[in-house]
């Protein structure tokens, strides 16, 4: 029973690894509100449980007068799994965790718990389909383009307009940026894309000039889990209709999520030259929003960060961060070896 208790305790640290790649208790009670709810239960149940058989305490105590005569099996086992984690931990293979976690847990939104008059539901079959993760050579790019322009759209919807669990990632961008549209099909997100080359908009048959390129990821769950963390549901309900709209936000742990391969995406995306400097158009998310991405610049990165004002030709209010040119030399060494050639004038490098 002790050792039961050792196993279903790493299984819920492991699970909270899973959700919140972290272990920090700060950072995971600030994420818990907007996690799976499901989840969450199940990983507070496996702590308690597995607290319980450790203390002892009635009716799993069974172990407690025997507590010399442990299996030796299971003692061998349990070193093993202790060191198992280590090791991943220390080598930045947290993603082997979290995969071995979302085999075993499916993926079940928060949104989609309840029915049309707000009592819990059971999950469909295709909730309960497990989640495989996305690899690092995905994620860390898409956290980038989800600064930028790129979006996670819902394929599916219930009744009510509430999200199923498929979920695809949205690519757009300008003419210029055609050849890095072509580059993230092919080579960054060919494995969750099908063989459907990205789509010119205005169609070259109705004679009007191209402006853009999209093309869409495959629908997945583990993009909506992403959805989950990286978009805000507000609802609004009147007495003919119910109304829902999502709001893309920055999770809270983006520092994280964001790497230099992602910094690199993100600025082939949506950021730009000006002068010496690179601008970061953040005009999407909110002044604390774009505070926090500042600090994340800062101390991760330490590159020396201003934001900019700046109101839409709607006089809406808006904040983009400007990378100073001081820190012009840090952060080519950060990011240019991500870069394509056809974009490293947003360097100012041709």
């Amino acid at each position: 029973m002790n050792r039961t208790g050792d196993m279903i305790l790493s299984i819920g640290f492991f699970g909270l690894f899973g959700i919140f790649g972290t272990l920090n208790y700060e950072t995971i009670f600030s994420l818990a509100p907007n996690a799976n709810k499901l989840a969450i239960t199940i990983i507070s149940l496996l702590l308690i449980g597995g607290s319980l058989a450790k203390s002892a305490q009635i009716p799993l105590h069974s172990w407690l007068p025997g507590s010399m005569e442990a299996c030796l099996f299971l003692k061998y086992l349990s070193v093993f799994i202790l060191f198992t984690y280590i090791l991943f931990m220390e080598e930045g293979k947290g993603e082997v965790i979290n995969f071995i976690y979302c085999l075993n847990l499916p993926l079940i939104s928060e949104y989609n718990l309840r029915d049309a008059k707000g009592r819990f539901r059971s999950p469909t079959k295709e909730e309960l389909k497990p989640v495989i993760p996305l690899s690092p050579d995905v994620l860390n790019p898409l956290i980038g383009n989800l600064l930028g322009d790129g979006s996670l759209l819902i394929n599916k919807k219930d009744s009510e307009g509430l999200p199923k669990p498929m979920v695809n990632a949205n690519f757009v961008m300008t003419l210029k940026n055609k050849e890095y549209v072509y580059h993230l099909w092919q080579n960054i997100y060919a494995s969750i894309c099908t063989k459907t080359v990205p789509t010119p908009w205005p169609n070259p048959k109705t004679g009007l000039p191209v402006s853009q390129y999209n093309f869409k990821s495959r629908a997945l769950p583990s993009l909506t889990l992403l959805h989950s963390q990286w978009y805000e549901c507000n609802r609004t309900e009147t007495k003919d209709e119910v109304k829902i709209k999502f709001i893309k936000i920055v999770p809270l742990n983006i520092e994280e999520l964001l790497t230099p391969i992602g910094l690199a995406h993100w600025i082939m995306d949506d950021g730009f030259k000006s002068g010496n400097a690179v601008v970061l158009c953040t005009e999407s998310f909110t002044l604390d929003e774009v505070e926090l991405l500042k600090k994340v610049l800062e101390f991760k990165f330490e590159l020396k960060v201003s934001i900019q004002n700046r109101k839409t030709s709607g006089g809406i209010q808006g904040y983009r961060l400007s990378i100073s040119s001081y820190s012009r030399d840090k952060l080519i060494s950060l990011v240019e070896p991500y870069f394509i050639p056809s974009i490293k004038y947003k360097l100012g490098l041709s």
